[in-house]
């Protein structure tokens, strides 16, 4: 009977160290969704903000900024991609997967 719970005991402490290694792993690649999560929004709030600025910039070119009917609120506020036109938010888009695409290429090659 204690040979018995001797191994069952064993059998138990195996177990344990399995599972803290998975749940080490488990953290692990917890964190690494974390870091690209972050990456994507930092590409997608960057790529609102470089659409926004040219948005702006073609506005005032062409004029109709200073009209103040169809112009954007100002840059200073928070970025939000309802306040964009449909080929701007496929302007933004685009951006974000270049950029994505761009920093995949850069690991590939590192």
């Amino acid at each position: 009977e204690v040979s018995d719970a001797q191994a069952e005991c064993e059998a138990l402490r195996r177990l344990v160290k399995l599972k803290t290694r998975e749940l080490k792993n488990v953290r692990r690649l917890a964190q690494e969704v974390l870091l690209q999560r972050s990456d994507v929004e930092t590409f997608l709030l960057s790529s609102l903000h470089h659409v926004r600025k040219e948005t702006e910039r073609e506005e005032l070119l062409s004029g109709r900024g200073q009209k103040g009917g169809d112009s954007l609120p100002p840059l200073s506020g928070r970025l939000d991609i309802k306040d964009l036109a449909w080929e701007d938010r496929e302007r933004v888009l685009r951006l974000l997967f270049a950029r994505i695409n761009n920093q995949a290429n850069q690991a590939v090659f590192a």
